[in-house]
């Protein structure tokens, strides 16, 4: 048995957020996480009110970003939050994810099981495409060039 995630929907531009005012990417992450056996057949895990998705942010590279302050916003998603009663997998969105740097990013999601009086177990992690980050004046300007 090992576990499977995928990201089913990524924001790819956002407006700097700033310690004055938070600004999330435009859109969300929604990310699914499947329990499988090995011949890829997902299977109901029965633990899994344990899960979470923590994320961090990582350079365009992979490598993760030395100052994980920048990321704003909710960082962690547990299973309460993607619970879906006529599925076994579960999903996980992150709606309010910020960055407070301009520039090109991805982020490293992690799904994590969590049993009571233990440590946590990292299951499997998926990173995203490239998130671009623009001031509030580039990001007004091509915010409007991709609305026409």
């Amino acid at each position: 048995m090992s576990y499977k995630i995928r990201i089913l929907n990524q924001p790819s531009i956002g407006r700097q957020s700033t310690n004055a005012a938070t600004r999330y990417l435009r859109g969300n992450f929604i990310i699914e996480a499947s329990c499988v056996d090995i011949q890829g057949n997902i299977l109901y895990d029965p633990h899994r009110q344990y899960l979470a998705i923590y994320a961090c942010l990582l350079d365009v590279n992979g490598n993760i970003y030395q100052d994980q302050t920048i990321l704003d916003g909710v960082k962690i998603v547990g299973y309460g939050n993607g619970k879906d009663a006529n599925s076994s997998s579960c999903i996980f969105t992150f709606n309010s994810i910020g960055i407070k740097r301009s520039g090109s990013y991805r982020v490293r999601f992690s799904l994590v099981r969590i049993l009571p009086a233990q440590h946590g177990v990292t299951l499997s992690s998926i990173d995203s495409g490239i998130i671009n980050v623009y001031s509030s004046r580039k990001y007004n300007a091509i915010a409007s060039q991709r609305s026409t």
